[in-house]
């Protein structure tokens, strides 16, 4: 094992608390066809706040996404004809991800997704509809609050970014310590 580097941050649990939703966008499921694409657009997507938090590797994600098997089952994409431009992911009565392609985002398809997301959650009786947003991530937490999401739980992520024998990064967590909602 190579060199190891700590890091912590915070992490928001939330809870939906408002009513029906509706979703007039037309989400299709993900296919095998879109994984490269996916994978480039959640190593954009968050690259800044891995960085900012010091979770490596910074530009490839991809190593801990789920399987494509596991995508074609909860990963939804919102295409502009073949390029993404937002993909959601849900796992239970989680919403797991939201990206937005950098070209599109502040256009409000961050909103559509989770109202989305929530409408699927909602139309097949899932509930309580929950997530959780690092507390580095401001705008998204400014969005879940918008629509109807609360605070319920405030914790520490805690782990290390290992250098692997063969130069490449991982990052180990190592635990999670709980906070009171302030």
């Amino acid at each position: 094992m190579g060199t190891k580097d700590t890091a912590q941050w915070n992490v928001y649990e939330m809870e939906y608390a408002g009513g029906a939703v509706m979703s007039s966008i037309a989400f299709v499921p993900f296919s095998i066809n879109h994984y490269d694409k996916y994978i480039a657009l959640m190593n954009e997507c968050f690259y800044e706040m891995r960085k900012a938090l010091n979770v490596q590797p910074y530009a490839e994600q991809h190593r801990g996404l789920d399987s494509p098997h596991v995508l074609a089952q909860n990963t939804y994409l919102y295409l502009d004809d073949n390029e993404i431009v937002c993909a959601v992911t849900i796992d239970g009565n989680v919403i797991k991800s939201l990206a937005v392609n950098q070209k599109y985002q502040r256009q409000g398809y961050a909103r559509k997704a989770m109202l989305f997301a929530m409408h699927r959650l909602q139309s097949h009786n899932i509930s309580p509809l929950k997530l959780t947003v690092t507390k580095w991530n401001e705008r998204a937490l400014a969005l879940h609050k918008s629509l109807g999401f609360l605070l319920t739980r405030e914790y520490v992520v805690k782990g290390y970014n290992t250098q692997n024998a063969d130069g490449s990064y991982s990052f180990v967590f190592e635990e999670t310590t709980d906070l009171e909602i302030r």
